[in-house]
């Protein structure tokens, strides 16, 4: 009775490996090369574009469709930064910036606690 959860975590990560999996291939093929040092720079427009899309550092909220507007958010950013001529260091600093204001609207107008706060709240109730 219920959800099973090994199995909805199982097909979960079964499915983020092929996806990620798919998209080495893709990224590998787009470039003629395969390295390891090729994804960490996108690292902070990934994690900019989920929190800018609405997903919660806690879990359970977000929507698919929230996150592929904060990555075409990012995208237009940093699309407008190159258009400008400004450096790529700025960039950086922008992205950056709109990630930290969009966890400010996560946090604080959403009216939700952190991440390490649910973790005491609920460990000593």
């Amino acid at each position: 009775m219920g959800i099973n959860v090994k199995k909805v975590r199982l097909i979960t990560c079964g499915c983020g490996s092929l996806l990620q999996a798919f998209a080495g291939i893709i990224g590998g093929t787009y470039l003629a090369v395969g390295s390891a040092l090729i994804g960490p720079p996108y690292l902070l427009a990934i994690i900019a574009g989920a929190f800018i899309g609405g997903i919660s550092l806690a879990g359970g909220k977000g929507s698919p469709f929230g996150a592929i507007l904060g990555g075409f958010t990012i995208y237009l950013i940093e699309n407008i930064i190159s258009i400008l001529a400004i450096s790529a260091f700025w960039k950086e600093v922008v992205t950056g910036c709109f990630c930290f204001f969009s966890l400010y609207l996560i946090f604080y107008i959403d009216d939700e606690l952190p991440f390490y706060d649910r973790i005491f709240d609920q460990s000593f109730k």
